[in-house]
């Protein structure tokens, strides 16, 4: 028998599988209700306080997120649309002024640069790339919000109303009939909690998709790194060859694996780009997105230089674009995993009671057996 939730409530739901509390039970009977009363009792104390603040914690940004994607496309909603905001700019400013007639009147101008302050690419993210991203930008700009479960989520009524439900039903008096109909109302919470669980399933496909990206772009970012060098350690005379130059951004890559931290991910692929020195602040923060947020800086920096001809020892235009697609998903990976993290209180206070109900149940009343 399945249930349309729609509006209904748990004592109406009740009725309608029903379950009418009887005083005139036998005492077998009264004795399951008393076994099966015990189990919800232990599931009230260690779940009512949890499902009681589940809705507002899922609805609860964390100020430390940064509210936006770091290696991100620009924004598009500039003031001056010709304005690039990828590359350095010659800006002219005033540096003296002077009163005349009552009004201030630059005497003077001069010309200072202005770097660049988003992080530009030379190749845009491919279609699966793009989906990733996609799918974790609602997360990304509400510092960690769930934005399903929003003013204007597509689950937060449900999310809502079951955490209600289910603390109602784990935390209700003891009864002689407390048994009849457990069963048949544990799976009507599962069926309605049916679109959350596929929730879940997405997630969880979102952050393999999101680690395998990341994986692939830091192993060619790797790749490239070792190629351009040895490149630059061979005279024109003696070029190498496409499969020497092939053997050598394999064995670049050997390192990384599936099983490879995003964290090693991001320290292997930001060690192509920065010196010693910088390498070990990188090391000195303490997660994966205040790395990403250091390594931004260094990013932008270095583009501004590529962008006025200069191209470090060691690099190339190719090599540091790598670099660069090689954070994005890096971030996107640590993204995926934080929003997963996010999901799994409730996880574990939602979506596991219906079944830990329905083990109480089976586990206590056995009377009729």
């Amino acid at each position: 028998m399945v249930l349309r939730w729609g509006r209904v409530s748990f004592f109406a739901a009740m009725t309608m599988l029903g379950v009418q509390p009887s005083h005139a039970e036998g005492e077998t009977a009264e004795r399951c209700s008393r076994t099966y009363h015990g189990a919800l009792t232990q599931l009230q104390s260690s779940r009512a306080d949890g499902l009681g603040g589940i809705f507002k914690q899922m609805r609860t940004s964390d100020a430390a997120l940064p509210g936006r994607w770091l290696f991100g496309s620009p924004p598009q909603n500039t003031r001056n649309k010709k304005i690039d905001l990828t590359r350095a700019r010659v800006e002219r400013v005033c540096v003296e002024e002077r009163r005349v007639g009552g009004r201030l009147r630059c005497q003077q101008f001069d010309e200072r640069v202005v770097p660049s302050s988003e992080i530009g690419f030379r190749v845009a993210p491919t279609a699966d790339e793009a989906r990733v991203l996609k799918g974790l930008t609602d997360f990304v700009e509400g510092r960690g919000a769930i934005a399903e479960v929003g003013n204007n989520g597509r689950y937060s009524w449900l999310v809502q109303r079951m955490a209600q439900d289910l603390k109602i039903y784990i935390s209700q008096p003891a009864h002689p009939a407390l048994c009849s109909g457990g069963a048949e109302l544990s799976e009507f919470y599962d069926v309605q909690l049916g679109p959350l669980h596929k929730r879940v399933q997405d997630i969880d496909g979102l952050v393999v998709r999101a680690r395998d990206l990341a994986l692939m772009r830091s192993r060619e970012a790797l790749g490239l790194r070792d190629v351009v060098r040895a490149q630059a350690a061979q005279s024109s005379e003696a070029a190498l060859r496409v499969e020497e130059l092939g053997a050598i951004s394999r064995r670049a890559s050997e390192g990384l694996s599936a099983s490879t931290p995003v964290d090693a991910l991001m320290k292997a692929v930001a060690r192509t780009l920065l010196t010693e020195a910088e390498f070990s602040d990188l090391q000195s923060e303490g997660s994966v997105l205040a790395m990403v947020r250091r390594m931004r800086s260094n990013v932008i920096g270095l583009q501004d230089r590529v962008a006025a001809g200069e191209v470090p020892e060691g690099m190339s235009v190719e090599s540091i674009d790598a670099a660069k697609r090689a954070f994005r998903m890096i971030e996107a990976a640590e993204v995926a995993t934080l929003q997963r993290r996010a999901y799994q209180p409730f996880i574990d206070l939602v979506l596991s009671t219906p079944q830990s109900i329905l083990n109480a149940h089976k586990a206590s009343c056995t009377c009729d057996e």
